[in-house]
């Protein structure tokens, strides 16, 4: 405790700076390892970075070729993008606080709430635009907002939306389609239509991916796309998908041909 001091103004009170400036935190969550434990078993990668504080026992990380001990009222900064786990490296339960962090202005995902649903449906111009987005998902075009946020009260869908420079710019639901929960399936897939041409999509579609295989476990993603949605279906081949099989459904009275899409983690 000898690093610790007093500020000024206050009594009995001692405290030790443990992180500076590192981006924008997008969550958190505590954790209590308990001994011989910790993961992933293997390690793992993920867009984001981590940034851990043990508040008891002893944490070990290893980082790539590289193993890293973080003692009581200690941080460590993870980048994502190396491959690491996290173990209890102390004889009794170690318990710490693990908050997700992004480089500032970069995107991120964060679960949808209900007053973003008036601007995602915002972005389909047309009842064309709303049907390749939403396929016979809805009635009438437009959609009201309560109809979007009631498309997701089944606990067995994730819909998230995507940030960056804390404005909401994109959106995708994650489910379970069968009781495989090695299988994810992406839907409602959508770029504000002001942002496309940016990149957005791609960035999005990562971090979708990033999220499936890291926190749901999956090991295929898979997803259905118009066929004639030329830039949806090449947005989605640059991250790795590929057509698996077509099918077809009547919309409005009219046939519309669907790519059936997969990715295999």
């Amino acid at each position: 405790m000898n690093d610790f001091t007093t500020p000024p103004n206050h009594i009995n009170f001692r405290a030790r700076k443990l992180f500076g400036e590192m981006g924008r935190i997008v969550d958190g969550a505590v954790a209590y390892i308990d001994l011989d434990g910790g993961g992933p078993t293997e390690p793992h990668t993920h867009e984001h970075n981590h940034l851990f504080i043990v508040t008891e026992g002893e944490a070990k990380i290893l980082l790539a070729d590289k193993e890293i001990i973080v003692g009581k009222d200690e941080a460590f900064l993870v980048e994502g993008k190396i491959p690491h786990s996290v173990w209890n490296n102390s004889d009794g339960v170690t318990k710490m606080i693990g908050i997700t962090v992004v480089p500032s202005g970069a995107m991120c995902l964060r679960p949808f709430m209900s007053s973003d649903a008036a601007k995602i449906l915002s972005w389909c111009k047309d009842k064309r635009a709303f049907r390749l987005w939403s396929a016979d998902r809805f009635g009438d075009f437009p959609a009201k907002p309560s109809e979007l946020t009631a498309q997701f009260d089944d606990g067995g869908k994730i819909p998230l939306v995507a940030m960056a420079d804390n404005e909401v710019i994109g959106f995708v639901m994650l489910r379970y389609p069968t009781d495989d929960k090695t299988l994810i399936r992406l839907g409602f897939v959508i770029i504000d239509d002001s942002k496309r041409g940016k990149g957005y999509g791609g960035q999005m579609l990562r971090l979708a991916i990033d999220h499936a295989q890291n926190e749901l476990g999956a090991r295929r993603i898979s997803l259905g796309v118009f066929c004639d949605n030329t830039s949806a279906v090449e947005c989605y081949k640059s991250v790795g998908f590929s057509i698996l099989g077509e099918d077809s459904y009547t919309i409005d009275g009219e046939e519309w041909k669907e790519f059936e899409m997969i990715l295999e983690i």
